[in-house]
């Protein structure tokens, strides 16, 4: 489950990089649904079981992926990020 629509799309990319087929709860109008409890999921991604090793090994390299940014992002802004 992802609690934001961008890091969804992202995990989306990095699977269909890989060529592991999935299938999400999302909508076309890309609302974001409250769970029983009071949690809030963006969207929910579904993978065969076969391909589900490879995805939550893709999952923890994305979750621990830190965000780089070029110099030329950092200028833009006039400050070092």
């Amino acid at each position: 489950s992802f609690e934001d629509i961008i890091s969804a799309e992202i995990f989306k990319d990095i699977l269909k990089d890989n060529g592991i087929p999935f299938s999400s709860s999302q909508t076309e109008d890309a609302s974001i649904q409250v769970v029983f409890g009071g949690s809030i999921v963006a969207e929910e991604i579904y993978v065969a079981d076969a391909d589900l090793e490879k995805a939550n090994e893709l999952y923890e390299e994305f979750l621990n992926t830190e965000i780089e940014f070029d110099d030329d992002f950092s200028e833009d802004f006039g400050e070092e990020i």
